[in-house]
């Protein structure tokens, strides 16, 4: 990031910009950065705007809310890729490989991308807020990359968003921010959220629901589980559709609906009424706690 920042000032981008918004930016010091930060909030206080430069990966892209006119824009310059050379991450790819048959291209991209979807959470952090997210980096438009983002970023990205010049994504974020930026009729707002006994009578069915959902017959665990080892996880995603194919043949013959596959042990594979896993990528924030535990 000192490279560029340095470039945009030999160009004299960086003058451009702050002829409208003031520039702070992220450093190694922590008391520089903190410092940085208030003075950030500060210029937002009083209406003088400002833009603050950070990287991916460091503590204001992963621990800082820009909420409400704090932050109403993230321009995200390419895929923050770990470095790739390092020890410890050559130890985890290694041992997703040898242990869960993961490869190095499809985890190094999956955290990828997971970083870039934290970064764009930044400026969405209620009910009522609202911002624009700028992906700066033509990769995105790919799908096998737009594919592992998380499903309330994907709901947002239309084809007609891809591949914008400059000034058609100018256009569009200026019609956008008008619409956006109207005042909340608290009325509306009201009438959509559930008061405190309607989250309790929701919770009481959930549990009923829960309570009468019917035990199905067990499994046996398929040949490439067992040689992955006791308590694998199954992230093969032609092993995942075999089962699921089974779990409907369970259900059609039981009449009632189960939730995705869990193996409990290396005997028996047992079905739960838990969140479906929509590909083997999602497994991946499973399988990094056995990472970390094996640690």
């Amino acid at each position: 990031m000192e490279y560029v920042i340095g470039e945009w000032d030999k160009m004299a981008i960086l003058q451009k910009v702050m002829e409208h918004k003031l520039v702070y930016l992220e450093t190694k010091d922590v008391v520089e950065t903190t410092l940085a930060l208030d003075n950030f909030k500060r210029a937002c206080d009083c209406g003088r705007g400002a833009v603050f430069l950070s990287v991916a990966r460091g503590k204001v892209a992963e621990g800082i809310d820009f909420d409400r006119h704090y932050g109403r824009c993230v321009v995200l310059f390419g895929i923050p890729y770990q470095y790739t050379l390092s020890h410890v991450l050559r130890a985890r790819l290694n041992f997703m490989r040898e242990k869960y048959s993961i490869r190095d291209n499809d985890f190094l991209t999956f955290d990828a991308v997971r970083q870039a979807a934290q970064c764009m959470g930044r400026v969405i952090r209620s009910k009522t807020d609202y911002g624009v997210v700028v992906l700066a980096d033509s990769r995105y438009n790919r799908q096998d990359k737009r594919s592992k983002l998380p499903p309330w970023i994907v709901q947002f990205i239309r084809e007609s968003s891809l591949n914008l010049s400059t000034d058609v994504a100018v256009d569009q974020i200026r019609a956008f921010l008008k619409v956006a930026g109207q005042p909340i009729d608290q009325q509306a707002l009201q009438a959509i959220l559930f008061d405190q006994q309607q989250v309790g009578e929701l919770a009481k069915q959930f549990a009923h629901h829960a309570a009468a959902a019917p035990v199905l017959p067990a499994l046996p665990v398929p040949s490439k589980a067992v040689e992955a080892g006791p308590g694998a996880s199954v992230v093969d995603e032609e092993l995942l559709l075999e089962e699921l194919y089974q779990r409907e043949m369970l259900q059609a013959t039981a009449g009632e609906e189960a939730g995705p596959m869990e193996v409990e042990d290396a005997g028996e594979v047992t079905w739960q009424p838990v969140q479906q896993y929509p590909s083997s990528l999602f497994l991946f924030e499973d399988i990094l706690d056995d990472v970390d535990d094996e640690k």
